[in-house]
């Protein structure tokens, strides 16, 4: 699915996307009881993320 969604909360705008849009989703480098955190590289950028 490749949509865009607007909401507003609290009086704030916030732009929602899929996220495979901008990063590069990579492996695993931890998890956790609530979460599971990758490695993400932004694709114009070059930069990677947690």
């Amino acid at each position: 699915m490749n949509t865009t969604t607007v909401r507003i909360m609290d009086g704030f705008a916030f732009k929602t996307e899929p996220i495979e849009g901008t990063y590069e989703i990579g492996e695993d480098i931890g998890s956790g009881h609530f979460a599971v955190v990758r490695r993400a590289i932004h694709k114009t950028t070059g930069h990677a993320y947690a």
